[in-house]
């Protein structure tokens, strides 16, 4: 059952995400041919990515604490690559303005459910307590308040949205001081005083490994565009 919440979750994630991307094209007014190909590309190669972290996954190729380390090597570093050759090629994008920026902060509190898994998996054995939010992982917090930031800024308008900027930018250090917390206690155990790494290989196959390779790295590219969003409404008000 908690296997399938991470595959759950990543379907939902990414039928928001792809949903956004509809939205988008059509307020844009892009015509009905030009989004179904664009969707159907995108969904094609969302449906490869998650294809090959099930298959590298599953491998046991990814289960192995020596040097280089893998699984960032693999799985964290290509979808970020992908994301920033995203932005690049689409700064001047409509989508900034088309999508609105309250659902960039409301699409944050899907962390509270990671969180809510990874605790689940601890009762497993999978993980270590001590890289849940019952230790040094903070996100828990920070999805809840997505919650509220969202509705103290856009529902009830009592906090100006300038701060939602300084929000998304304290959303992401949180997630690299996650990625910190888990790069330290599989390859470094000895930065916490352990000799031994706190995550169980099993943490290393799917579908746990949906976590680095797609729910992590949505939550990123949600944060930039959401810093891109208010940046560029900034500089029209300017």
């Amino acid at each position: 059952m908690i296997q399938a919440g991470y595959v759950i979750l990543t379907l939902v994630i990414a039928t928001i995400l792809i949903y956004g991307y509809y939205f988008g094209m059509t307020k844009l007014e892009v015509d009905t041919s030009t989004k179904i190909r664009r969707i159907s590309f995108a969904a094609l190669g969302l449906l490869i990515w998650l294809s090959y972290v099930f298959f590298i996954s599953n491998s046991g190729f990814l289960q192995n604490f020596d040097l280089p380390p893998r699984f960032p090597l693999l799985l964290v570093i290509p979808t970020f690559l992908f994301i920033a050759i995203q932005f690049i090629r689409n700064k001047r994008s409509g989508m900034y303005q088309a999508i609105p920026i309250r659902w960039s902060v409301y699409f944050q509190s899907f962390r509270i459910l990671v969180e809510s898994l990874f605790l689940a998996t601890v009762g497993l054995g999978i993980l270590h307590p001590e890289v849940t939010f019952e230790g040094y992982n903070f996100d828990l917090i920070f999805g809840v308040s997505a919650i509220v930031v969202g509705l103290l800024v856009y529902a009830w308008s009592v906090l100006p949205e300038k701060l939602v900027l300084y929000w998304n930018y304290l959303g992401l250090l949180v997630l690299a001081s996650i990625v910190f917390l888990f790069t330290t206690t599989v390859y470094f155990p000895s930065f916490w005083g352990k000799t031994e790494t706190w995550v169980n290989p099993a943490f290393l196959s799917f579908p746990y490994t949906l976590v680095p390779a797609f729910l992590m790295p949505s939550a990123v590219m949600i944060h930039i565009f959401s810093i891109l969003q208010l940046n560029k409404q900034s500089q029209r008000i300017t």
